[in-house]
């Protein structure tokens, strides 16, 4: 009869170790979860400006393209493109996205800068906006585009931006037109990461 005592207590001890062992597990599988929020690569697109390119008539947007979280950032690719409108509140389709090319890695930390793919005509957006008429249309330019990445766990995230800047506060130097990254406005629209 001891025996029958002893056998059901291994097996009441068995079944409580199996309930803590399923318990930790779980536990182990949330911290886990958490670690890769914590740790993984995060990616954010910073404006750098807009500068006038060395042919005098070109405008190329820039941006610094960011790691800011814990682990590399790799097989990173990107579409910038700039463009020019009447409305500060133009809505996503404005900013239509195209696949993106490179495949980089960024350390944590790290940025890369890059720039649009096109460019904007300085004549055709004086014309555009205006200049030279006592009173210019609003015109804002726009620089947006995706930035594609692993993570650091095999999952591929995407970054959204889009920079707005007004074309009124240009800086003009010398008939150069420039805008410095202060000048730039993350956008109400195009912006989105997951």
């Amino acid at each position: 009869m001891d025996w029958y005592l002893n056998v059901a207590g291994l097996v009441v001890f068995i079944g409580i170790l199996a309930l803590f062992t399923a318990i930790l597990a779980i536990f182990t599988k949330r911290l886990w979860e958490d670690a890769r929020i914590l740790q993984r690569a995060y990616i954010a697109v910073e404006p750098l400006g807009i500068h006038l390119m060395e042919n005098g008539s070109d405008l190329i947007g820039y941006v610094g393209i960011k790691n800011a979280g814990h682990l590399p950032a790799r097989k990173l690719s990107w579409f910038i493109n700039i463009r020019f409108g009447h409305s500060g509140e133009e809505r996503d389709d404005f900013f239509p996205l195209e696949f993106g090319k490179g495949n980089i890695v960024i350390a944590p930390s790290a940025v890369t800068t890059r720039s649009s793919r096109l460019s904007v005509k300085v004549q055709e957006l004086n014309e555009f906006s205006g200049v030279g008429r006592d009173r210019g249309r609003p015109t804002y330019l726009y620089v947006w585009g995706a930035v594609e990445y692993d993570d650091g766990f095999n999952i591929m995230r995407t970054t959204k931006f889009c920079h707005r800047y007004n074309w009124i506060n240009r800086k003009e130097r010398d008939k150069l037109y420039e805008f410095d990254a202060a000048d730039a406005r993350y956008h109400e629209y195009g912006n989105d990461a997951n």
